[in-house]
């Protein structure tokens, strides 16, 4: 389906204060030590080299 096919009738316009009013949240800066991601990445690898067989 194309873009300019797609029916946004249902929907209701926003209105001008829409995103003043917003309440976006934020992520919280990151509480994992230093090399997280490199230790769940081996994990990750260890856990698909068990199952692929």
């Amino acid at each position: 389906m194309k873009d300019e096919e797609i029916d946004y009738s249902d929907i209701p316009p926003l209105r001008d204060n829409f995103f003043k009013e917003a309440h976006i949240r934020w992520p919280e800066k990151k509480k994992q030590g230093k090399g997280y991601q490199s230790m769940i990445k081996a994990v990750l690898r260890k856990y698909v080299e068990a199952h692929n067989h």
